[in-house]
């Protein structure tokens, strides 16, 4: 929420290594080696920002699959000033912080939020009871799978490499479905959705994430279907 002149008041919470998170797991060293540095080459460069110092961290992806990131840090603050995720040379997508004032740090106990649930613990594989119609026959490197559900007409799965992160929804309706492809862009998120005839029946594949389309169509193509769910 702004404060009333307008500007937005921005608590630092303190950042701990022993974070269940698989995401932030595939972020930590692994045998003196970032564990993502196995999928993105790291540059660190340092810039002044007017009277201020940043670090600017860009992620290059070792291969075709997945996006670049670069983060603009103010030293400072440790604050991420600007985000940006590309593509070869194109930005896809632009985040930029423009004005804040930082807030005094809260004693612990004023720190309670009231009535906010806590996140679901990522750290293994979620599923519902039942079992899938479907399966990755191939999967990028690096990425793993984080989530899983089933509901009683979609299955989705939550993949991610520990930047990158996109999720597969497979649907098998009852009825017939027009068959082909559709997408659409929104910044770096793209959403894939395929319709398919399947040794299982007809079957509508959406996914959607931070991922190239030649990605997302690799994924579909590669599925492996068994026994419907019930």
């Amino acid at each position: 929420m702004p404060d009333p002149d307008g500007a937005y008041s921005v608590q630092i919470p303190d950042h701990s290594s022993d974070c269940d998170n698989l995401s932030h797991r595939l972020l930590l060293e692994r045998e003196h080696s970032c564990g993502v540095a196995q999928w993105y080459k790291f540059r660190v460069e340092r810039q002044m920002l007017g009277d201020d110092t940043a670090t600017i961290i860009t992620a290059l992806p070792k291969d075709v699959y997945r996006h670049g990131f670069q983060l603009v840090v103010d030293e400072k603050n440790d604050i991420v000033l600007r985000s940006t995720t590309f593509s070869g040379s194109n930005a896809l997508e632009n985040v930029e912080l423009r004005a804040l004032s930082l807030a005094s740090k809260p004693e612990a106990e004023s720190a309670e939020v009231q009535g906010v649930a806590a996140l679901p613990d990522t750290a293994q594989p979620q599923s519902n009871e039942g079992g899938s119609s479907w399966s990755l026959g191939w999967l990028p490197a690096g990425f793993e799978e984080v989530s899983m559900s089933h509901a009683a007409v979609v299955q989705a799965r939550t993949y991610t490499d520990g930047l990158s992160t996109f999720s597969i929804f497979v649907e098998q309706p009852k009825g017939e479905i027009r068959l082909g492809e559709g997408m659409v862009n929104r910044g770096a998120t793209l959403a894939y959705t395929r319709g398919l005839q399947t040794s299982q029946g007809a079957a509508l594949v959406s996914v959607i994430g931070e991922i190239p389309i030649n990605t997302a169509r690799m994924l579909v193509e590669g599925l492996e279907w068994s026994g419907r769910a019930e």
